[in-house]
Order: C-alpha cells, then structure tokens, then sequence
C-alpha cells in the first residue's frame, strides 16, 4: 500500500520554526521535512513512520507550509510562474509564504503534483476542513480516501460522501458521519515512545504546570488556571495564547512563553504534576495531552470525562477532578502523597506505551482498510 497523508501544521509553530533556524527556507526539501519531524511538534512523522514499519510506503505533507511546498516544488520540475517568484521575493517570514500560498491557489497546485508523482493508493487526509477544488484533487487521485477530524465543527456544505472512511478520535464526530451514512470509527490518538530518546535524565524541577492554548472554546480553562494560581504559588503555565490572556488575570505572573515540540515534552518530563482541561466541548476526553503527558511518566490531572476510563484508569493510571474546587483537592492530595505521585506516572507510563502507539493505531487503520475494500460495511 502506498499511503499519502495530507497535514497542516499551526501558522504560530512554523512562524517560529523558522525564525529559530535561519535559512532553513532555503534548505532542501529533505531537509526541512527532517526539522519538521525532529522537532517533535504533534505527532511528527509517526504515521509513515509506523506503516514503513508494518511494510507499507508512506508520504507525509504539510500543505500549508509555503517554504517546504515551494522547494518540493522546485526539486520535482514543477515550475513556478514569474508572479509567484516575484512576490516570494518581496515577503519575507514564513506566514506571508504560507499566505501567498494559499492566496494564488499554490496548495492545489503543488498537492496535485505530489499526488501524481507520489500514485497513492490511499489518501490519509488530516485537514477535513478543505472542500470544493482541494477535496476533488484528494478524492481523484487515490482509490482510497480517508478523513481524520477531532472535535471541531465541520462545515454541512461539503460533500463527505467522498470520503470511503472517516477516523476520529472523539466520539461525538464519530456519530455526526454515521448519521449521514458514512462509514466512521473510533480511532484513538497516541504517543510516540521514540521522543523518549531525545529527552535529558529527568529532573522533577517543577511541582505544578499546565501547557496548552487558550483559545475562545477554552474559555472554562481559563477560569480553571486562575483558580489555581490563587492556590499554588508554585504554578506555572506555558502558552502560545498570552494576548488572550485578561489584562488583570493572575496568569500574567505564571506565564513562561510558548513551548512547542520536544521542549513541551522536556517541561512536562520535569514536572512533578501537569493539569489538563479539554474546554467547553461534549463530555468526551480527547486530546494529545492525555497521551503526551503519560508517554514521558508524568503524573497527569486531567478533567473527569464519560469515556476516560476507555483510555486510562482514573485514580490509578491519571487523577482526574470534576470541578476547579476538586481539582485544587487533588493538587493537594497528590502534592502531599509521592508514593500516590508516583505510582500514577508509573502506572499512566505503562498504559500508555502499552497501548497507545503509532504501530497499535497503524495496524488498526490497515485493518480498517481491509474490512472496507471487501465492503464488510
């Protein structure tokens, strides 16, 4: 099987990926794609890398990343009009790219090329956002078309009936394709064990941390963060949101800049206790978070939802609280009882190197694949 998988990655993370390592822009496309994956930010290449291992070949592209894009472009023959040369030249920074990317229509065009130079059998479409022209392109270049969504809202205009398979890990998505008679699943998330080789002997030098967004949906997580501040002098948080972030908010004091990629893993490794809050969407737990904090043995926190105990078992594999008041209890509870501490992040490692890995979650997709060619639907 060849697999093409279709990504995108936040404009904040390229933004900085690319003023942390200058002239990368200007590098190969081999090599920007190996930064890309080595710097451990969302799931890196653990799809291809997983079905390469269960013999099967496989591409990964980020379609809104214009330097990456262009070069891949440029090394394949695909030739760029004079206008989009001339406007490259004009704009530096990687978000003008990824804009004139998007603006001339640049993502159809070189997602066109590597599609028909790639011949996948099968297209593992992670960005279910796109329509119209970019959903023909994915749904005519390959036999198989597979979606992947989480939790956000989809738009009722585009047609998913083009889709042959839909992955999700939040079962709420789950049951929305299904009423429109399309063939969804529940397909878990994961952590990638070989982060681990990358990270320094863990020291435990922060008691208490939080790392995430701070987007509108997340607004409860913000009233959550501030309860804490006012509890624990020793908190601190890591987000790439401060600007939103209240002028008056207690935060301002905790907040330590963005952490994306393998530093997020090194903070959450150091920490002797990390928090995560889903945000105000239906009671499901589903979010990298789970699996990240586990994966690197730390003692996680993690808001009490329905299917959690499908994941990880609550009081011996996370610790979980339902309200901020419960939630400052269990910092308590967990601050004063190492031997509790300790035996969660021992225990939440377990399962999750266990249980939630790439190689698991590929071999589920390949099965998937096999139940839906023989119309087992």
């Amino acid at each position: 099987m060849r697999c093409l998988i279709v990504n995108t990655d936040y404009p904040a993370f390229l933004d900085w990926l690319y003023r942390e390592n200058a002239g990368l822009a200007d590098a190969s496309f081999r090599e920007q794609q190996s930064l890309r994956f080595s710097s451990w930010f969302g799931v890196s290449d653990s799809y291809p890398a997983a079905l390469h291992e269960l013999g099967h070949e496989a591409m990964e592209i980020y379609i809104n990343n214009g330097p990456m894009q262009r070069q891949w472009c440029l090394e394949n023959g695909f030739r760029l009009p004079d206008a989009w040369k001339w406007g490259l030249r004009l704009r530096r920074g990687i978000l003008p790219w990824a804009t004139r990317l998007q603006d001339a229509g640049w993502q159809s065009l070189a997602l066109t090329a590597q599609i028909k130079q790639f011949r996948p059998d099968v297209i593992l479409n992670r960005v279910m956002t796109l329509n119209g022209p970019m959903l023909k392109i994915l749904r005519d270049g390959c036999k198989t078309l597979v979606g992947q969504h989480a939790a956000t809202r989809l738009s009722y205009e585009t047609d998913y009936q083009l889709y042959d398979l839909v992955l999700s890990s939040f079962p709420a998505t789950v049951h929305w394709f299904r009423r429109k008679g399309i063939f969804a699943t529940y397909h878990k998330l994961f952590f990638d064990s070989r982060v681990l080789k990358h990270l320094p002997e863990v020291r435990r030098q922060f008691p208490l941390t939080f790392i995430g967004s701070l987007h509108p949906i997340h607004a409860t997580r913000l009233q959550l963060l501030e309860a804490i501040c006012e509890s624990f002098d020793n908190f601190l948080i890591w987000t790439p949101d401060r600007d939103k972030i209240p002028s008056d908010s207690p935060l301002h004091a905790r907040w330590q800049g963005a952490a994306w990629g393998l530093e997020m893993y090194q903070i959450l490794a150091q920490s002797e206790i990390t928090l995560n809050e889903h945000g105000a969407i239906a009671p499901y737990a589903n979010n990298y978070r789970l699996y990240e904090a586990t994966g690197v043995g730390t003692c996680l926190l993690t808001d009490q939802k329905e299917n959690l105990s499908e994941l990880f078992e609550p009081g011996k594999e996370v610790a979980t609280y339902t309200t901020a008041e419960s939630c400052i209890d269990q910092i308590r509870k967990l601050q004063s009882d190492s031997h509790l501490r300790n035996s969660i992040s021992k225990n939440g490692l377990e399962r999750t190197l266990r249980e939630h890995n790439p190689k698991s979650r590929a071999e589920e997709l390949c099965k998937l694949l096999e139940f839906k060619r023989f119309g087992l639907t």
